[in-house]
């Protein structure tokens, strides 16, 4: 049983279904709407520790500034 003409996909439909895999797999594709980055626990560790320190080092330097006027 021969397939019809129709519904052999030609090289450009082939190769767009490519290009549309490639993007849906990358997250590019009009269904994944999510373009967050998920922060993982460790993550928030550092980041909360860099917080601490820039804070505290803020604090150090705004203290010294005010004390010698």
């Amino acid at each position: 049983m021969k397939h019809s003409e129709w519904a052999t996909p030609t090289e450009d439909d082939v190769r767009e279904l490519g290009y549309t895999q490639l993007e849906q797999n990358n997250g590019n594709g009009k269904g994944n709407q999510n373009n967050s980055v998920p922060i993982n626990g460790g993550m928030w560790v550092v980041l909360f520790a860099v917080i601490i320190f820039g804070l505290w080092k803020q604090y150090r330097i705004s203290r010294h500034s005010t004390s010698e006027s």
